[in-house]
């Protein structure tokens, strides 16, 4: 068995269908108060109900590996959860969101500038000339040769 968070537990303790507790041990019975064996036409009615087009139920399991490893949880913690055997699939399923990324970003940025200043000789600027110019470069083109 997998481990469940707290506001999961809670939510699973509540019946959640139209037949008692007594009745039937199953979390999301069919009608009939069997196990449910095919949830399309289920989750169909659900998104129908929501106003929600083109979601998979697949893709609830992207959204969470993709905020556990946001969140910076380590691929095979997240693969248990899932119940993946190979770190491989797991990686397919967790896609950072853009917030851990860019704060990813920033703090190598700022590494590089906190070691750029450490390392920095403190010199004073050489000053510039006013009669300066830029050197003159001659550029010499090969000769075709003729036969």
């Amino acid at each position: 068995m997998k481990p469940l968070s707290k506001a999961v537990a809670i939510l699973l303790k509540k019946p959640q269908s139209h037949l008692s507790d007594a009745e039937c041990p199953f979390v999301s019975p069919s009608r009939t108060g069997t196990a449910l064996k095919e949830v399309r036409r289920t989750w169909a009615r659900v998104l129908n109900e929501a106003g929600i087009e083109g979601f998979r139920l697949h893709d609830l399991r992207h959204t969470f590996a993709s905020l556990a490893v946001s969140k910076g949880n380590s691929l095979p913690v997240i693969g248990a959860l899932l119940g993946h055997t190979q770190t491989q699939t797991t990686a397919r399923y967790a896609h950072l969101y853009d917030a851990p990324l860019l704060e990813a970003a920033e703090q190598v940025s700022q590494a590089i500038t906190q070691r750029t200043r450490d390392a920095a000789p403190r010199r004073k600027p050489m000053p510039v000339r006013k009669a300066q110019r830029p050197a003159k470069v001659k550029l010499r083109t090969p000769k075709a040769k003729i036969r």
